[in-house]
């Protein structure tokens, strides 16, 4: 069962969330490995979060993309990379 983003937001933010870890360290993988060469988009992000964006919002700006799509392509990444258990 694969845990949608917005589902993410309502998880517990201690360590007991092993199923919420796992997504949210996907998702960090996908917009990493994704975006490549271009290895100043997650950076970016992080920095407009800190600078008081919203976690959507930041997310577009930096990736240029809308969530919903982001989302969708992380599935299909999602579904590749495990068969492989994520060997990049």
């Amino acid at each position: 069962e694969v845990l949608r983003w917005e589902e993410g937001k309502d998880r517990p933010q201690g360590g007991d969330d092993h199923k919420g870890y796992a997504f949210a360290y996907t998702r960090v993988l996908f917009l990493y490995h994704s975006f490549l060469p271009d290895k100043r988009k997650l950076p970016k992000m992080i920095k407009l979060i800190k600078d008081g964006k919203a976690d959507e919002q930041a997310l577009e700006e930096a990736f240029g993309k809308k969530v919903g799509e982001l989302e969708k392509a992380w599935e299909g990444w999602l579904k590749e990379n495990a068969k492989t258990n994520f060997r990049m």
